[in-house]
């Protein structure tokens, strides 16, 4: 399923531009005052991917290889979403590799769920993907280092200096205490194409922030009341392209 474009009818709602990583420097950082939900949120992320080799990370919180969630693209171009200490993973069997091409992307944990194959679930373009290369799903109730007072980065790996993503992301939101589902952000047009909506007035809870458009992502501007603002390092640049506008410059 394709985003739908305005000027194919997708709609009256406009993301203005996206933030570049550059792939070796850039990275947003943020350490909350203290813990909340760890055991559900959700994260959503509207992305272009540049380099299809090597692993870039869209969102890490955790303080060693060993205690840490992570989000990323992996270098067989599979979307990941995974814990250490115990091991959690799914990995796509889909395969992100089109530098032009935009993809919703939303990732729920929710370790209350009875169901044990509904704890952790990925979505693209609003179609969750069922087909997986590795499905471990977690424990019960299993608590997450997001939402912790440990530091949280988005385009970098938050425990060493690595894994730096090389993207352009329009979109990058947590919400912190709800398991959302692709209707809270967006919906299917009536041609079969996926067309984002405006976010602005989700509950976004106690750490849940939201950076949309190029000058707060490369700012690392929360525009969700919470004012939980990421530090900016290294190169991000702002840019016009988005999703619904088009590659502009």
């Amino acid at each position: 399923m394709f985003f739908a474009s305005l000027a194919a009818g997708g709609g009256g709602y406009v993301i203005n531009g996206s933030g570049t990583f550059d792939g070796t420097s850039g990275y947003l950082s943020r350490t909350p005052s203290g813990a909340s939900n760890r055991t559900t949120w959700t994260f959503h992320v509207i992305a272009k991917r540049f380099n299809s080799s090597g692993d870039h990370q869209l969102f890490e919180a955790g303080s060693s290889s060993g205690t840490r969630n992570f989000i990323q693209y992996n270098s067989a171009g599979q979307v990941t979403i995974a814990s250490r200490g115990p091991t959690t993973q799914l990995n796509s069997t889909a395969l992100f590799r089109d530098p032009s091409a935009w993809q919703d992307l939303l990732f729920v944990w929710d370790t209350s769920d009875g169901t044990a194959a509904d704890r952790v679930k990925v979505y693209s373009n609003g179609v969750r993907l069922t087909d997986l290369a590795t499905d471990t799903q977690a424990s019960s109730s299993l608590n997450s280092i997001v939402n912790t007072a440990i530091i949280h980065t988005i385009g970098r790996a938050s425990w060493t200096a690595a894994n730096f993503g090389n993207y352009a992301l329009a979109r990058v939101a947590l919400i912190d205490g709800l398991a959302l589902t692709p209707s809270s952000f967006g919906e299917t047009t009536d041609d079969g194409y996926w067309q984002i909506n405006d976010i602005s007035g989700l509950t976004f809870g106690t750490n849940g922030f939201l950076l949309s458009g190029g000058s707060a992502i490369s700012a690392g501007t929360d525009s969700s009341g919470n004012s939980n603002n990421f530090s900016k390092s290294g190169s991000i640049i702002s840019t016009l392209d988005s999703p619904t506008n088009g590659d502009a410059e």
